[in-house]
């Protein structure tokens, strides 16, 4: 065209701040019915200074057709970003959740975890991201319990292209002490109220 100027029209309305989400979700895996709930909290400028809070739950309920029993599910994630830590050019981040789950009836899983991570965006669009983790993992089947802790330490790289985003990550893991293993002790007599 002739004219190298073009006339533009820009409406620009700001984002909500908060969001609340919620769902259910009916699921069939390790032969248990798994009917959850969840439940999932955001704000993108906590305190007037752009931090980034997420707050995630769900509540549910494994069912198992051919034992009829029932067991709890559930599971709790926090995730903090604070933009611009530092330097422009570092965010710091900061996650932590937990998880309670059954397998097949029989095998209950309960997981801890934790972890910081510093983004630090380099030159020529990628960004590495490097810290610390820590995981605590309980398993319980009819024949005791055995714990695992592990402490770790994230890195990744994103590459940010014209196709979209490219992540490479790895974590690396080491057991923390030995892993404990509890056998069943003999049941413990109740006692009545009236003596």
């Amino acid at each position: 065209p002739s004219d190298r100027w073009v006339p533009l029209d820009i409406h620009l309305e700001e984002a909500k701040m908060r969001r609340l989400e919620l769902g259910a979700s009916l699921a069939y895996e390790s032969g248990l019915v798994r009917p959850t709930a969840d439940v999932a909290w955001s704000h993108k400028n906590v305190a007037g200074r752009l931090i980034q809070l997420r707050t995630g739950a769900s509540a549910g309920l494994g069912l198992s057709p051919s034992t009829r029993e029932t067991d709890p599910l559930g599971s709790l994630e926090v995730d903090v970003t604070v933009p611009r830590f530092l330097t422009p050019r570092f965010d710091w981040s900061l996650d932590g959740g937990g998880e309670l789950d059954i397998f097949e009836g029989i095998l209950s899983r309960g997981r801890l975890d934790a972890g910081t991570s510093l983004l630090i965006r380099l030159p020529a669009v990628v960004r590495l991201e490097v810290g610390p983790r820590y995981a605590l993992t309980t398993l319980e089947d009819p024949s005791g319990e055995v714990e695992e802790h592990l402490v770790g330490a994230l890195m990744g790289l994103d590459f940010d292209s014209p196709y979209g985003l490219s992540t490479l990550e790895a974590t690396l893991s080491r057991r923390l002490g030995p892993t404990t293993a509890t056998a069943p002790g003999p049941p413990v007599p109740r006692r009545s109220a009236t003596g």
